[in-house]
């Protein structure tokens, strides 16, 4: 038997308004788990449970970013 993939990962990148990515920002999912992005901007919250989160972004010089809402079923990669 198979076992139940339970967890979501999310992920995605982080970029100003010319583009550019952002090394650094702080990343917050649902006000309980926060990343930091690479070099690359890139961030990745593993072993999400399935539900509904919010994203906020900060980064010193930048506003502060919140995105609508995104929901994960288990398994879900969303970027």
């Amino acid at each position: 038997m198979t076992p139940l993939l339970l967890a979501a990962v999310l992920s995605g990148i982080v970029v100003d308004v010319t583009g550019a990515a952002v090394a650094g920002a702080l990343v917050t999912a649902a006000e309980q788990r926060t990343t930091r992005t690479n070099d690359q901007g890139e961030f990745r919250f593993e072993d999400l449970p399935a539900g509904t989160y919010r994203l906020e972004i900060r980064m010193q010089g930048f506003f502060l970013e919140r995105l609508p809402e995104v929901t994960l079923a288990a398994a879900d990669d969303a970027r």
